[in-house]
Order: C-alpha cells, then structure tokens, then sequence
C-alpha cells in the first residue's frame, strides 16, 4: 500500500493521468507501522526511482524547428512543468533567441518575467492570433476549444509523459522529453 500510495499522490500532485482514488481495505486502514520499512516489500526509493530525465529525439526538434520557421505568429505557453524542471533559463533563452512570447498557465507563475517585452501574460487578445502554440511541461490539458487560441492554430506539446500527449486535444507534434531538455535543444537549433 506504500507504494501505491506513493504512486497515486505522484499523479495527483501532476495531475498525469487524471484525478486520484485510494480505498484502503479495513485491515490496512487498521493496521499500525512504525515506519516503511515495517512494510514485507518495501524498497527505498533509490531502488525503484531514477533521476534520469528523457531527452528529446533529433527528428522531433527539426520538425518543431520548421512549424517555428512557417509560423508568422508563434507563442510559448509555459506551465507547471517547466517550474518543476527547473527549466526557466532555457526558457527565457528560447523565447529570447527566437522571439517568441511567452504566457504562462497553471499555478506556478513566475517562470518568465511579466516585465520582459515577449510576456504575453497581460495580452489575453494576443492569443487567439497565435497560429503556432508551443505548449511546455502543461500536464493538465484542456479540451479541444477550452484554450482561447484560434481554430486554426498548430499545437506543439512537450511533455515527459507521452501516454498523455494527445489525449485530450489533437496535436501536430509531440515530444517527449523533459521541459529543460527539449527547450535548451530548441534554443540551439532555432534561429536568431
């Protein structure tokens, strides 16, 4: 039970795959541990987690490379994964190197900087021109037409899970990989 509940606050905290149910069998919720290890499976989790973070595929970043050079209108929506990767820097750096405003969703703010002259935070109108939307570290996706972007727009999504890219809204492009990873890859290969 450990374990899987260890699991389960995983995805509720990411939102990956959606919402979270445990039910717990009454000799469980009965039942007094001093500690985890008290547990007949239990392993740290050094033995069952890793820090390795994957890395985005080449072909993947050509392809996002071409959808950024065809767009006339792109924009970067940054949410909570680009927080919990640490990514910022690589971001300033792409939306900087490109041009590419960015806007922020989710509950971490502050990953890129309202005074900077790419923040689109303060520009919900500036949205539905966005003809490409470059959508990083989103993990709890709306529907096909929750976002105020237009119709006719091209989505781009990174995410490190690609169970779920795709699954709520129908993308041109996804890339797995972590948010830090994929950006610092595109900051290199796009152009000034």
């Amino acid at each position: 039970m450990h374990e899987y509940a260890g699991y389960a606050f995983r995805q509720l905290k990411s939102g990956v795959p959606k919402p979270v149910h445990l039910d717990f069998p009454a000799e469980i919720a009965s039942a007094k541990f001093n500690d985890a290890t008290d547990l007949e499976y239990y392993h740290d989790k050094t033995r069952y987690r890793t820090e390795s973070r994957p890395y985005p595929s080449p072909k993947d970043i050509i392809k996002a490379i071409d959808l950024i050079n065809a767009a006339r209108r792109p924009m970067i929506v940054s949410s909570n994964g680009v927080f919990y990767g640490k990514a910022w820097e690589a971001l300033k750096t792409l939306a900087e190197k490109a041009q590419i405003p960015v806007v922020e969703s989710g509950a971490m703010k502050g990953q890129f900087s309202d005074a900077s002259p790419l923040s689109a935070n303060a520009a919900p109108g500036a949205l539905a021109s966005a003809d490409l939307v470059i959508l990083v570290g989103q993990h709890c996706m709306p529907i096909a037409g929750e976002f105020a972007f237009g119709p006719d727009a091209k989505y781009i999504r990174i995410d490190s899970v690609g169970e779920d890219i795709g699954r709520n809204m129908p993308i041109d492009l996804g890339i797995v990989s972590s948010e830090k990873a994929a950006l610092e890859a595109l900051a290199d290969a796009v152009r000034r």
